[in-house]
């Protein structure tokens, strides 16, 4: 049964919105408890307060449709930050649902439901709730110095840990994300101030639940893959790579790049610096290179952080 003006109140309306079913049965689709509970892969925000489907033969009573209208409420307000008024078919606002009231198609519902699950994912950063709650910084704890054409290669190992595999979901499904950034006191010798240039032209890279976000670098990427929780790989790959292409000869040859790994609820972040210029001569890098790795999870004014807390440690 399609919900419509004129149409006749079905248990197949409710459930639809609630569930994704007409029985009541749970569907990867745009209805609430998909987004607002358990769901799977890229939905679910893991919370325990879902809508109860109601029987073929039972009523659908004022309080469910409050409850279905409240949540969804809850769930556009995570995601932008204001909620959402429901309009009936004569133009009014519908806010509760109460005994002996007029029963009248509320005409956004849907509309509003579809919007939620497109955006379930990745709405919720730009509320400004944001918040970081870790931050590890790793430095190399000696200089990266070489001699003529030998190469040498530092390494940061990051893992960044959850209770569980739904716990990581909910972590990046909410909207939280990972973001790495790299720095080195440009000062020294040439050499050095070539890394520090660097590690500024990397920019901030972010690891979210669906995208890689590449921000504020300079030069070209030699690879800046797409990965991300729901396509992260199980054993690890190239995330991203650079050169110093704003360098000179032979510093030009040097670059750091990134693999990613995802196992059961951890993910292993794996930074390499790699100096390969063939220098003619000893040249020393005389600062330690920092990478900075920063957890950010998504703000908990209309939801409950079902995601616990990420252990961030470094080797």
């Amino acid at each position: 049964m399609t919900y419509s003006v004129g149409s006749i109140i079905l248990h197949d309306d409710y459930n639809i919105f609630a569930t994704g079913s007409a029985n009541g049965s749970a569907t990867n689709s745009a209805n609430v408890n998909n987004i607002w509970g358990t769901g799977t892969g890229q939905y679910g925000w893991g919370q325990s307060t879902t809508v109860t489907a109601v029987s073929q033969s039972g009523l659908v009573y004022g309080t469910e449709w409050n409850t279905l209208t409240s949540r969804i409420n809850s769930i556009r307000s995570h995601q932008t930050g204001s909620g959402i008024t429901f309009t009936n078919t004569t133009g009014g606002a519908t806010s509760n649902f109460t005994a002996a009231q007029i029963i009248y198609h509320v005409s956004n519902i849907a509309s509003a439901l579809n919007t939620a699950y497109t955006d379930a994912n990745t709405a919720s950063a730009t509320t400004g709730s944001m918040a970081c709650y870790s931050t590890v910084q790793q430095g190399t704890t000696t200089t990266l110095s070489k001699t003529l054409s030998n190469t040498v290669t530092t390494q940061f190992n990051i893992d960044i840990t959850f209770a569980s595999d739904a716990a990581m979901r909910y972590f990046f499904n909410s909207g939280g994300y990972l973001e790495f950034g790299f720095s080195m006191t440009n000062s020294g010798t040439a050499k050095t101030q070539s890394w520090s240039n660097l590690a500024s032209d990397l920019g901030l890279i972010r690891f979210g639940g669906l995208a890689s976000v590449y921000s504020g670098y300079s030069g070209t990427w030699d690879t800046n893959t797409n990965y991300y929780l729901q396509n992260a790989p199980a054993s690890a790959t190239t995330w991203w790579k650079k050169f110093n292409d704003t360098g000179t000869a032979d510093y030009n040859l040097n670059y750091i790049y990134c693999t990613v790994a995802k196992s059961s609820g951890v993910l292993n972040f794996k930074i390499y610096a790699v100096d390969a210029a063939a220098d003619t001569f000893d040249d020393t890098i005389t600062n330690p290179l920092i990478c900075s790795a920063k957890v950010y999870e998504a703000g908990t004014s209309y939801i409950n952080k079902t995601w616990g807390t990420a252990t961030v440690s470094t080797s």
